[in-house]
């Protein structure tokens, strides 16, 4: 992780790798812009994009939970555009829910093997078609595809938990989580191959087997884009607890785009 500091203020951000290989021109994430007032950002944030030059082309991210207006019209100004919002999900006290009344489900789920991963990442690939990259309609939407492909594989190697069910003999759904500090479930990726209403079915064999875990709540974030995934949750009562707008820069060697 870099600092780029300026007084009591900075921008922490680091170079994606692996978004860079895809993409082809260097992916800088900003994790935290640290700042005290709306003068205070707005110089930091002119002085970082100085710094990071115009020479070679560079794309940056930033997500911003802040919601203040001045903070929006400072991104803009800096020629940074909106591309997406995350809707963040929560549905607690979970283990007090009978999900077979809402979707009665016979589903049988199973732990993917190793040699079943690349059948899961290409079901990503193919079905999993919003988000940040995705959504933004100046890249490459075969790259955003081929990242969530390679992002699966990255998953399963950090051995997070998967798990799939099948129809004729192929995955037909996957479901990718995790704990964080046993407060949680971490809903990280989930879809299924055919229609809605097998997702459906699958999301209630899920949710009913998270119940057997001691965590006090499910938490996932949804791209407010994606209609389908956000009815399916309501219909399991999770409720929306809060949101993230995501900005984009791209520079194009020794001239900025603004969109």
């Amino acid at each position: 992780m870099k600092k780029f500091k300026l007084n009591n203020c900075y921008v922490e951000y680091e170079k994606n790798s692996r978004d860079s290989n895809i993409y082809g021109f260097d992916v800088l994430d900003i994790y935290k812009i640290k700042f005290k007032t709306i003068k205070e950002l707005e110089k930091i944030l002119k002085l970082f994009l100085k710094s990071i030059g115009n020479k070679k082309t560079s794309y940056i991210n930033y997500r911003l939970r802040d919601h203040s207006r001045h903070f929006k019209k400072i991104l803009i100004e800096n020629g940074f555009f909106q591309t997406d919002l995350s809707l963040y999900i929560s549905l607690k006290n979970y283990h007090k829910i009978d999900f077979n009344k809402i979707i009665k489900s016979k589903i049988e789920l199973l732990v993917p093997n190793k040699s079943q991963i690349e059948e899961v990442a290409k079901l990503a690939q193919r079905r999993l078609l919003f988000g940040k990259f995705h959504e933004d309609p100046i890249i490459d939407f075969e790259s955003s595809k081929r990242r969530m492909y390679i992002k699966i594989h990255e998953l399963f190697e950090q051995n997070k938990k998967f798990l799939i069910y099948e129809k004729n003999k192929k995955i037909n759904g996957f479901f990718v989580y995790d704990f964080v500090d046993e407060n949680y479930i971490d809903a990280i990726l989930a879809t299924t191959e055919d229609s809605n209403s097998s997702a459906y079915y699958f999301w209630s064999s899920v949710l009913t087997h998270f119940k057997k875990y001691k965590a006090k709540e499910i938490k996932t974030s949804i791209s407010a884009a994606n209609c389908g995934i956000m009815n399916l949750y309501k219909k399991f009562l999770f409720k929306i607890v809060d949101y993230s707008e995501g900005y984009h820069l791209k520079i194009n060697g020794k001239k900025t785009t603004k969109i």
